[in-house]
């Protein structure tokens, strides 16, 4: 029996499901449809200025790095709805939702603006004002992106007593030291 050979389109895409039946001849049409992208620039914060390095997620699945003009792509996608998720050093920091490709073979622009966020420094002293080296600092702040619920970040002293922490979102912020005889808030 001769075999007839479908050309490979990296491009388009079909997909079916049926049961195949003892001494029973499956006859199946297939309809390819056209796959579509979203294409799209990271901002910072001012929507002006292009961020590379972020890594971007497509509905959780399929990541990548932006490049050194912020843009990002991701492509072989079919119609239906997507989020974006863009992490800086692995912190989310902008989530556009309800991303729709309505019609096989859309392209898609869909740029992301980064929150504004900001930087925590400090010292960690004993109570002589010596300083404290390895003293875990916990920063708490509300969730940013709407999620109900509190997010940390934490870092550690250094053998000077400074701590240092970035992307810190905007707003109201809880800075908690802990070490082996130490514990305070601020």
């Amino acid at each position: 029996a001769a075999q007839a050979k479908l050309p490979v389109h990296t491009d388009w895409v079909y997909s079916s499901s049926f049961a195949v039946r003892a001494g029973e001849v499956t006859d199946v049409a297939l309809t390819l449809k056209k796959r579509g992208a979203i294409t799209g620039q990271v901002f910072r914060a001012d929507g002006i200025t292009p961020r590379a390095g972020v890594e971007v997620s497509l509905s959780g699945y399929r990541r990548m790095m932006t490049d050194d003009q912020g843009r990002f792509s991701f492509a072989e996608l079919t119609a239906q709805y997507y989020s974006l998720q863009a992490l800086v050093k692995g912190r989310l920091a902008a989530q556009p939702q309800g991303i729709l490709l309505k019609i096989d073979g859309e392209i898609l622009s869909q740029d992301i603006i980064l929150l504004p966020v900001g930087s925590v420094t400090g010292h960690v002293v004993d109570p002589t004002g010596l300083p404290l080296a390895n003293i875990q600092i916990n920063l708490r702040f509300m969730n940013p992106l709407g999620w109900y619920g509190v997010s940390t970040i934490t870092v550690y002293s250094q053998p000077d007593g400074s701590y240092w922490a970035e992307q810190i979102p905007l707003g109201p912020v809880t800075v908690e030291a802990r070490g082996a005889y130490y514990s305070t808030y601020a």
